[in-house]
């Protein structure tokens, strides 16, 4: 018995050994310049929701903190799509240096880093509009997300009250979230919707490089396959100028 018990501790302890290592890759590609921008939101989508939103490395910041320190602005933006902004932003840093006690915010106004500064503000407000599915999508609560859209059928096409107008299923698309996508679509919701951009979930998870969701979106019948967003750029040719090969396979053979 003693032995069995030994064992599951020690599976669980290289599953968390395992999770802390995939988000200190991703602490070290946002402190990385040379990462290419297009590739963050895979990276993000590699790690373990749970553990981003308890991780500090060695200088005692979260992820967001990390972001603001480097003055990053598209890892950034991948966090608000990816994870709880509102309990990333509301964190404060531990441990024992300059930034102690401080937000990301904080750290953003102490490094005097306008820009960011401005990033942080806007994502705040734009939090602070999101609809609870729009939450819900984001978290992966498919349980949750079934419930809201039971209970309130608009909520499956309900856009975000911001400048990008994403729907629901944009976010789960957007975000690799294939359980979501095919979830949404199979309680109605609208596969070629639009954002304010001109942007369908197809090519918006082709840009982003979710082969997993280009392949299953590109199967349904009603998938619009060349709609061209306001850049004049297809699906098919936004997976193209960013190299992802899988992606221009999948849409490809179901052409």
């Amino acid at each position: 018995m003693m032995e069995e018990n030994s064992a599951v501790g020690s599976a669980t302890k290289v599953e968390k050994d395992l999770s802390s290592r995939e988000v200190e890759m991703l602490f070290d590609k946002i402190a990385d310049p040379k990462f290419p921008k297009y590739q963050m939101d895979i990276a993000a989508r590699s790690v373990s929701y749970e553990k981003v939103l308890e991780y500090r490395n060695l200088q005692g910041f979260n992820v967001l903190q990390h972001a603001a320190y480097y003055n990053n602005h598209v890892a950034m933006y991948t966090l608000w799509r990816h994870f709880d902004w509102e309990q990333l932003s509301g964190q404060k840093v531990s441990g024992h240096n300059d930034f102690a006690g401080c937000t990301a915010l904080e750290i953003a106004e102490k490094k005097k880093y306008e820009q960011s500064v401005k990033r942080i503000k806007d994502f705040n407000k734009d939090e602070s509009n999101l609809k609870n599915i729009h939450k819900m999508v984001r978290a992966r609560e498919i349980h949750k997300i079934e419930e809201i859209c039971n209970q309130d059928k608009t909520a499956i096409g309900v856009p975000t009250d911001d400048d990008l107008q994403l729907t629901p299923l944009h976010i789960a698309a957007g975000i690799g979230f294939l359980e979501g996508v095919i979830l949404l679509l199979n309680l109605g919701a609208d596969i070629n919707a639009v954002t304010a951009f001109g942007e369908t979930a197809l090519r918006r998870a082709s840009r982003l490089g979710y082969e997993d969701v280009v392949k299953y979106l590109v199967t349904r019948n009603n998938c619009d396959l060349s709609k061209a967003a306001k850049d004049c750029y297809t699906s098919l040719e936004l997976a193209s100028l960013h190299n992802f090969g899988g992606v221009l396979l999948k849409a490809t053979l179901a052409c």
